[in-house]
């Protein structure tokens, strides 16, 4: 990225700085150190799921993962710094870019519920609703499809047969879980779509 500014801009870096004097060159070196700073340590334009597990996932998949790791992210870094930064909990600087608190997040969150009505009460509520079913309770469903039994030659085998009939009626029962889990995520992830406006801090 450096390599590439440079090579890119030097005709205009040198120019402006033999031509305009002191001012542009500040202007030219404050883009160049943004540059630097936004692609290498403070990168708010890249968005990466750090739980979906690697692999290849279609994209409903990685959007609802990368939605909801940006939930935690919110969470367990914006409203947990919230919840220290004006106290003696507020660790020192070299911790600050790596700070991450799960219970300082849920900790804000509770006060946040107490200490405030209307709108504010709403969207506080419906943050920790969907970080607790994203964190909690959505790793606990039980994969549905582990309970079906894998037949080897099933494509190859009759049709009427009970061992065939029962597989059947294992996959259907484990394609409605699905379904009904899908459906979930759904709603959860247009609830958080809902209350955008208002994750900040």
């Amino acid at each position: 990225m450096v390599n590439y500014y440079i090579s890119n801009n030097i005709n205009d870096i040198i120019n402006n700085t033999i031509n305009t004097g002191k001012h542009m060159d500040n202007m030219i070196i404050k883009k160049f150190v943004n540059i630097i700073r936004y692609n290498l340590f403070n990168r708010y334009h890249v968005f990466k799921s750090k739980s979906l597990k690697p692999g290849y996932h279609d994209f409903d998949i990685r959007m609802l993962y990368l939605l909801f790791d940006m939930l935690v992210d919110f969470v367990e870094i914006e409203l947990a710094w919230m919840n220290v930064c004006f106290t003696n909990k507020r660790p020192k600087w070299p911790r600050r870019w790596f700070f991450r608190s799960r219970k300082d997040g849920i900790d804000y969150l509770k006060w946040e519920i107490k200490q405030t009505s209307g709108m504010q009460l709403i969207r506080a509520n419906m943050v920790k609703l969907l970080y607790l079913w994203w964190t909690v309770y959505r790793p606990q469903r039980i994969d549905p499809w582990d309970n079906v039994k894998h037949i080897d030659g099933l494509l190859t085998m009759d049709k009427d047969s009970i061992e065939y009939k029962e597989f059947m009626k294992q996959a259907n029962e484990a394609d409605k879980i699905d379904n009904m889990y899908y459906n979930e995520d759904t709603e959860m992830m247009k609830a958080l779509i809902e209350i955008r406006e208002d994750l900040w801090t």
